[in-house]
């Protein structure tokens, strides 16, 4: 492969060996994780295709590049489920409804909020609430 001036490309599995160690123990994963599982599914995609292209070059290499699992349907599931390290509403129809539910609750609490401070203007410095968690959200 090398005299060939071919670059296998090996993915980096950083991250990967204490979740390999956790399979099989109940081990809940973050979405964090996941994407790192997600990543580790696409690059050895990615290594087949490239490993049967290489086949007549590297056929015992390659024999084993194309004996790997790829799992694309886990793949799919964490990609429709994990964007952007969070979580999606999409990942079951239960989490749809519950974010659906609390948006509905926010505005409510907003709207109560805006009426509450503009009833008591005269007597605040400013029109500022701030959440718990580090969020704020101004007038």
């Amino acid at each position: 492969m090398i005299r060939h001036g071919a670059s296998v490309p090996i993915p980096s599995l950083d991250g990967m060996e204490p979740l390999m160690e956790g399979l099989g123990k109940g081990l809940l994963l973050s979405p964090a994780e996941l994407s790192l599982i997600a990543r580790m599914l696409e690059s050895t995609e990615q290594l087949k295709r490239f490993m049967a292209k290489k086949e007549s070059i590297a056929p015992q290499v390659a024999s084993y590049a194309l004996s790997l699992y790829e799992l694309k349907e886990l793949g799919s599931e964490i990609g429709r489920c994990i964007r952007h390290g969070q979580i999606t509403s999409e990942a079951s129809p239960e989490l749809n409804k519950v974010r659906k539910k609390l948006a509905i609750i926010e505005e409510r609490i907003k709207k109560k909020l805006d009426g509450t401070m503009n009833k008591y203007r005269s007597y605040l410095q400013e029109q500022v609430v701030s959440l718990r968690g580090g969020g704020t959200c101004c007038r």
